[in-house]
């Protein structure tokens, strides 16, 4: 994890179907050093899912937490272990349909998932960020820092900057 920054990765100008992608290619790219990971599940959503993603929503609906604001069309699967391959495969196919997704590692958070993979903020070194950039021209991959600097630019939902 030496020589890692925070970078946010701007989607803004790749299609929906890349958006997603981009977002399993980050969280492969870091699946190495991810110790544990969460998520909300917001089953009220699941019919416009691909089937790949719904199985994988199952998967980790089984590690619901159970807790007041959980009910039949909304989970969240707790502090997850990333060691167990099936709960991790069934993360990144997951992931970008969660309202809210996080990967920890073993000192610091490694990806912040949000909206619907619309928002994404992932800790890289060098060599990952161009291995990033690279996935999709149309994707840009700022450096925190630079990213809050930015004049803002206003999309609907929450955006990385708020982190």
């Amino acid at each position: 994890m030496a020589g890692q920054q925070k970078f946010v990765v701007d989607t803004s100008g790749v299609s929906l179907g890349s958006e997603v992608d981009v977002c399993r290619f980050a969280l492969r790219l870091v699946a190495e050093d991810a110790k544990t990971f969460d998520a909300d599940i917001p089953l009220s959503r699941a019919t416009d899912w691909p089937t790949s993603v719904r199985k994988a929503a199952e998967r980790l609906s089984r590690h619901a937490t159970g807790s007041r604001d959980e009910g039949e069309y909304y989970k969240k699967t707790g502090v997850v272990s990333a060691s167990d391959h099936e709960d991790w495969e069934a993360f990144v196919c997951f992931a970008p349909y969660a309202f809210d997704a996080t990967v920890w590692g073993a000192d610091r958070r490694l990806v912040d998932l949000a909206d619907e993979g619309t928002s994404l903020v992932v800790h890289l070194s060098s060599v990952e960020r161009e291995q990033l950039e690279s996935f999709d021209d149309a994707l840009s991959v700022v450096p925190l820092t630079r990213w809050r600097k930015r004049k803002p630019r206003r999309r609907q939902g929450s955006g990385p900057e708020a982190r």
